[in-house]
């Protein structure tokens, strides 16, 4: 039999080692929860002991949360972008985001206007065009002139227009204007120095014809007399003649014969010029109409309408760009923009066909 104290050191040897197995196992379990709560750092990878940052599902030391740009430490607010952290000088930096005009920070949306950035206000107050009648900024759709004044669509149904240069009468373009008896609206750059004299057409003639003599463009000035009329005369005596513009030449021919035999034909030229027009454009209609004169008497007349009309602007053009006179500018971009077919049409098909060619060149052209 076994004895009582066998029983009780067999019994004894069993206990401690079930304790052992306890001991041992919580000894695992708390080495596996040790474990489980260990935090790495996501910049260098070492445990993390003390303090920590948690950021997007990563921890971090607090020195090692670093700007992607300096490199230095990040302590409070912070921008994101493609994974990559920065402070909010540094991402201002980065990109760019500062305001062109102001040169301060642009928080939130901002206009980019030339490969530059504004804030909204910036961008509308001192960089987006500005209405050369109202001075309001211009949003959207805008009209241009040829002169490059730009304004509100609205203003061309509020304002006249010049019937001489084009502009839209108002104090900010033109210094304001006034309307002739004969229904024009004229602007005050214009009326500087119209031209009403008679005398003074007769002059301006006589100028005109000796420049266009230097091109090789001669005109018999016994045939031609001009006259300053204003635009219900024109229009009146003219009815029927298409568009008159500032002038228009009225040549008559006479033939005489003696027992059906013809003994003389001639051919006198009328040139009718609007009155009350800036110099300049009286200048410019007169090389105009004196060029119809010529080829009416130098070539078969037969040539469509827009060689007509644009050989005519052609010569104005070549007239007003050899003279040494400021104004002269404008009128040449009245001929160069002209919009309509025949006259503006006209013009820069003779200008693309003879510019920088001697003269000869353009009145053989127009002879055959």
């Amino acid at each position: 039999m076994i004895s009582l104290l066998q029983l009780n050191r067999k019994e004894h040897h069993s206990l401690l080692i079930n304790t052992l197995l306890i001991f041992l196992f919580l000894l695992t379990l708390n080495s596996n929860s040790n474990a489980q709560e260990k935090l790495y750092c996501h910049t260098c990878g070492s445990v993390i002991t003390g303090k920590y940052l948690r950021v997007d599902n990563y921890n971090y030391h607090p020195e090692h949360f670093i700007c992607s740009v300096c490199g230095k430490q990040i302590i409070g607010d912070y921008y994101k972008d493609n994974g990559k952290y920065y402070h909010k000088e540094c991402e201002v930096k980065t990109k760019g985001l500062y305001c062109a005009y102001c040169n301060k920070i642009l928080v939130g949306e901002y206009f980019v206007y030339e490969n530059k950035k504004y804030h909204e206000s910036c961008y509308e107050n001192y960089i987006l065009p500005k209405c050369s009648i109202c001075n309001a900024p211009l949003k959207g759709v805008f009209n241009i002139d040829i002169y490059g004044n730009k304004y509100h669509k609205e203003h061309s149904a509020e304002l006249n227009k010049c019937e001489c240069c084009g502009r839209l009468i108002c104090q900010a373009l033109t210094g304001g204007g006034i309307k002739y008896p004969d229904g024009r609206n004229i602007c005050n750059l214009c009326r500087r120095d119209a031209v009403f004299d008679q005398y003074q057409f007769k002059e301006l003639l006589s100028i005109v014809s000796s420049r266009l003599v230097s091109f090789g463009i001669i005109v018999d000035m016994k045939r031609i007399s001009i006259l300053g009329v204003d635009k219900k005369f024109l229009t009146n005596k003219f009815k029927g003649a298409g568009e008159l513009g500032q002038g228009y030449c009225d040549s008559q021919t006479r033939t005489q014969y003696e027992n059906d035999k013809l003994v003389s034909n001639s051919t006198s030229h009328i040139i009718y010029v609007l009155n009350g027009v800036s110099k300049i454009s009286v200048e410019a209609t007169i090389a105009h109409e004196l060029m119809h004169a010529w080829m009416l008497e130098n070539t078969n007349g037969d040539h469509p309408d827009n060689i007509r009309e644009g050989s005519s602007n052609y010569v104005s053009y070549l007239f007003l760009n050899s003279i040494n006179d400021p104004a002269k500018n404008d009128q040449m971009k009245i001929i160069e923009k002209n919009s309509d077919p025949v006259y503006g049409g006209g013009f820069r098909y003779i200008f693309e066909k003879f510019d920088g060619k001697p003269v000869a060149e353009f009145l053989k052209y127009l002879k055959n």
